[in-house]
């Protein structure tokens, strides 16, 4: 397989902002697979480049790149649409109306909107249903040149493939996915990779007066809210199996979407609880999240019976109603919010659905006018923003930020990318954070963002955050 294929010389959309390759001269081959594919989490982490989206309604995952498709302005509403005008332009062959079939793009978007972006279209993804229907599409080189497209891929070309990138241990005439190589087992990856250091940054008592600094923002009428971040890093005695990772993620978190998306040797990859935006024809939900507590029954009762919490989530469930109800014909959303429970925390959450203006606004647009919410960056938006970039020296990178894909028809699905780390051989970097408003203590937004990090540390073998540096 050749990574970032690029037949011809890159183009640009007609505004100058999407740089990617001449779309008409590679094709999209999609077959149906028989059975349930290939393990997605297998296939994602199985070569150099690549992604996987998991949750209760099915998967997506993906090997390779194909192409690079770039927004050097960042995301935003107004050109995040290039992207899927790029994808319906690859010539396609085969079955592609199932969502997530066809070419596709897919990746982790960076927390600040403005900062450049790239999506990657894979060589090979796999779509997988609940129901156990799957699909597998091959993106490769056109034979003929533009304009003519001609399928270059046979039934044993994919099996060949499909081998080729570790995904299956055989072929023959037909598509052989039914025996995913396996991963790792997770003890024989626990008892070789133990924790060596760890540390914060930043550590306890600094993340109290940056909290403190935020509250004085917010007294002097500066900011409404803010969403204040801190990481704990940690090196270990051997590299890390980024499979295994990902399945205790899966076991600990059931409720939540497991992601992961892996370049250049890093691995950002989590079990995010929270849905930026779903897609499917004109139909759209987002469900967001805001106001915490523990998980137990009397902890939850009393998060529904906060005023503070309530009205932090009332500004996050209206925010995102207000931004997606300019795209929306109809708009659906709940008088009172739902309490959502995970393995250490609960939320409160506000499912809230609608039906798009025709034409309907595809995935990436709407997850470039819906993010950052107030549930990660704060109100007002912009000053929220600036204030995370005075007071958060380690910048934040892809955490916070949306992560998903989008298909040649505009569907899609972007997750927002909490409960999160980054693996990078024997280290990882875990992130959490916690929304400041009036009335917020130190000490307990310091052990709200603690037990945030508990889902990716317990995930990587640890079990809270260090009281100070090792």
């Amino acid at each position: 397989m050749t990574a970032g294929l690029q037949p011809h010389p890159p183009m640009s959309d007609e505004h100058h902002t999407l740089a990617a390759p001449d779309p008409r001269f590679l094709v999209a081959s999609t077959v149906a697979l028989p059975g349930a594919g290939p393990d997605p989490l297998a296939m994602a982490m199985a070569t150099a480049d690549g992604f996987v989206l998991l949750g209760r309604r099915g998967s997506v995952a993906t090997a390779g790149v194909a192409a690079r498709l770039q927004l050097p302005g960042g995301l935003r509403p107004d050109t995040s649409g290039a992207v899927a005008r790029w994808l319906a332009a690859v010539p396609a062959i085969g079955p592609a109306s199932q969502p997530g079939s066809g070419p596709l793009a897919v990746g982790a978007l960076p927390f600040l909107p403005g900062q450049p972006t790239e999506l990657l279209l894979p060589v090979v993804s796999v779509v997988s249903t609940a129901a156990g229907r799957s699909w597998m599409t091959v993106v490769r080189p056109a034979t003929t040149g533009a304009g003519r497209a001609e399928d270059p891929t046979s039934p044993a070309d994919l099996a060949a493939l499909l081998v080729a990138i570790g995904v299956s241990e055989g072929s023959d005439a037909t598509v052989a996915v039914q025996t995913p190589r396996k991963a790792p087992a997770d003890a024989a990856w626990a008892a070789t990779a133990t924790v060596d250091a760890i540390w914060q940054a930043p550590d306890g008592p600094e993340f109290e007066r940056r909290v403190t600094a935020a509250l004085a923002a917010i007294a002097a009428g500066r900011i409404g809210k803010v969403v204040l971040a801190r990481q704990v890093h940690a090196r270990f005695t051997h590299t890390l199996d980024p499979v295994s990772v990902l399945r205790r993620l899966q076991e600990d978190e059931p409720t939540c979407a497991v992601f992961a998306h892996r370049q250049a040797g890093r691995v950002f990859l989590g079990a995010s609880p929270e849905l930026l935006v779903r897609r499917r024809d004109d139909r759209v939900v987002s469900h967001p999240l805001a106001g915490t507590s523990a998980a137990d029954d009397a902890a939850v009762a009393a998060l529904v019976a906060s005023g503070k919490e309530q009205a932090e989530h009332r500004t996050v469930a209206e925010a995102v109603a207000d931004r997606l109800a300019a795209w929306c014909d109809e708009l659906q959303v709940p008088e009172a919010p739902t309490p959502v429970r995970l393995h250490g925390v609960a939320h409160l959450g506000t499912r809230i659905t609608g039906r798009l203006h025709q034409p309907p606004a595809d995935a990436l647009t709407l997850a470039a006018a819906l993010h950052p919410t107030p549930a990660v960056a704060g109100v007002p938006t912009a000053a929220a923003l600036a204030l995370i970039t005075e007071l958060e020296e380690e910048g934040r990178g892809f955490y916070a930020g949306p992560v998903g894909w989008v298909d040649a028809r505009g569907d899609g699905e972007m997750l927002v990318a909490i409960r999160s780390a980054t693996v990078t051989g024997d280290r990882a970097v875990a992130y959490g954070g916690a929304g400041i408003v009036a009335g917020s203590a130190p000490d307990r937004e310091l052990a709200e963002t603690a037990a945030k990090l508990h889902t990716a540390l317990g995930a990587l073998g640890i079990d809270a955050p260090a009281p100070s540096p090792i």
